[in-house]
């Protein structure tokens, strides 16, 4: 694209809808695939593309924000509830935010984001009328992205040092997440934190579940799942963003917006030949503690009726934390 022209995409555009209802959110893991995800999403150009706003980091809106936010869904803090606001809204501007927007005259907003998961039934406790899509990769793929990244993931601070989401939710995990004794173990368990406490907190009528290796099987079926869902239609033309990589996308085994088309791999177990026999089991074991293995095992597809199972009841989950005490004090 002439220079010009993205500098004006990025810098110049004009938002004119400050509705936060205007927008649609997919939330997910970090290296989940939710780049290339975005960008099939937004094939036609219908939205501003605004990527990871909740970042505290960068964003100043956001600076109440940590990395890895607990919200619990009834505060009505307006340390958070203001930013978010103004992100939804699209009244935030940034380098980094706007750094994909391909559409001048903006009235829809697409927000991709990786820092939303522990408050995403409070997003949408406070913003009901935005489609919420919630994408999940398996967390062995997830891992080794990240791992070949060097994203050290230290629990202790994105997740124990956060007294209430101890008390809601980690708690019957903090000993075990406290002794993990390599990066693998400690991935691992960030992907558990990750999508357990949304799959808690929310029911399927907040958000729309699906999953990176279905929409790397078959993308267009996946796609008209949840077309109506977020207000958009897809027609033959997807296909060609369906075969272009993510601009995070890696140049070896990833799987991150992965084409077939520019490497020719599995994009969907080809982490299996990097992972070893040991490491899957100790992920799996992982998994099955906080229940997710309902969702992933040692294949990398999701199982069969996963997406119908993968909601954790309330009192599934009461009477899980129960047990997992119990075991933990030998009683």
């Amino acid at each position: 694209m002439n220079p010009v022209v993205r500098n004006i995409l990025t810098k110049h555009f004009i938002d004119s809808n400050g509705d936060p209802n205007a927008a649609v959110l997919l939330a997910c893991s970090g290296r989940s695939g939710s780049t290339w995800v975005s960008r099939v999403i937004n094939y036609r150009n219908d939205f501003r593309m605004m990527f990871e706003p909740f970042r505290e980091d960068l964003i100043p809106e956001c600076i109440a924000f940590r990395l890895n936010q607990y919200i619990r869904p009834n505060d009505r803090s307006p340390e958070f509830l203001q930013p978010a606001k103004v992100v939804l809204a699209g009244r935030v501007r940034h380098d980094w935010i706007d750094r994909y927007n391909r559409r001048f005259f903006c009235q829809r907003r697409l927000v991709k984001d990786i820092r939303v998961n522990l408050f995403l039934k409070w997003l949408c406790v406070n913003f009901p009328h935005i489609p919420v899509v919630m994408l999940m990769r398996h967390p062995c793929a997830v891992a080794l992205s990240r791992m070949a990244l060097s994203w050290d993931m230290d629990l202790q601070a994105r997740f124990l040092s956060q007294p209430a989401l101890v008390e809601d939710y980690l708690a019957p995990f903090a000993g075990e997440m406290a002794r993990a004794g390599t990066e693998w173990e400690r991935q691992i368990f960030a992907w558990c934190v990750e999508n357990y406490v949304p799959l808690a907190q929310c029911v399927p009528n907040d958000v729309h579940l699906t999953f990176y290796e279905d929409f790397c099987r078959a993308p267009e079926a996946e796609l008209g799942k949840f077309a109506g869902f977020l207000r958009v239609r897809f027609d033959d033309h997807v296909r060609k963003e369906i075969a272009t990589p993510s601009q995070t996308v890696r140049t070896n085994l990833d799987g991150q917006g992965y084409s077939s088309i520019v490497s020719g791999d599995d994009v969907v177990g080809g982490w299996r030949r990097e992972v070893s026999p040991q490491q899957i089991k100790r992920a799996v074991e992982i998994v099955r503690m906080f229940g997710l293995d309902r969702i992933y095992g040692e294949e990398p597809m999701p199982l069969p009726d996963a997406k119908e199972r993968a909601f954790i009841p309330a009192d599934q989950h009461s009477s899980m934390n129960a047990g997992l005490r119990s075991s933990a004090t030998g009683e």
